[in-house]
């Protein structure tokens, strides 16, 4: 008789113990498979991004020289000192001389520096000096134009500059006064 209730006893001892020890544990475990499912379906996601992304920075290395002219073109400022030298090196192989540039003050009506809107592209302004014969100054006007840098001569005043060199030299000295609008983001 004995065994009687003794089967019934282990038997519901044996449901509780699988109820509260053994059931927490496979659903501890189920979580933590669907974590780690989610975890590696992540992980998998991210090594294809940066799959894809390295794909994309070799593709970009085969348009480097394209890159560097398009960033020389439209740079991240004004630079006003890489404009300055971009300037300086045009002007003397046409055999001018840059006297002045310079930057207009914010109380003209266009401003040190606006934004377009339809393109984001952002303008500065410059004026220049510049002293040399008619032929110098009209390789240096082409010189600009055909840059690779965005910039657009807006006004352009030539008067005869008066020197000693000029007379000494037979040449004619002109001085041309030039505002320039240079574009960059």
């Amino acid at each position: 008789m004995k065994r009687i209730f003794l089967i019934p006893i282990l038997f519901f001892i044996s449901v509780v113990v699988f109820a509260y020890y053994v059931l927490p544990k496979l659903f501890v475990l189920k979580n933590l498979e669907a974590g780690i499912k989610s975890a590696d379906s992540f992980l998998k996601q991210e090594n294809d991004y940066y799959s894809n992304l390295e794909a994309i920075s070799e593709r970009i290395g085969f348009y480097k020289n394209e890159i560097e002219k398009i960033n020389s073109a439209l740079p991240d400022g004004p630079q006003a000192a890489s404009l300055f030298e971009f300037l300086q090196s045009k002007s003397s192989a046409n055999g001018l001389i840059l006297s002045t540039v310079s930057q207009p003050g914010r109380r003209t009506n266009r401003g040190a520096s606006q934004k377009t809107p339809e393109n984001k592209l952002k303008q500065a302004y410059f004026n220049i000096t510049v002293h040399g014969t008619f032929s110098s100054i009209n390789n240096f006007i082409k010189d600009i134009e055909n840059s690779s840098r965005m910039i657009e001569i807006e006004q352009l005043t030539i008067s005869p500059k008066k020197s000693a060199l000029s007379k000494e030299n037979g040449y004619d000295f002109l001085s041309a006064d030039l505002s320039l609008k240079v574009y960059y983001y």
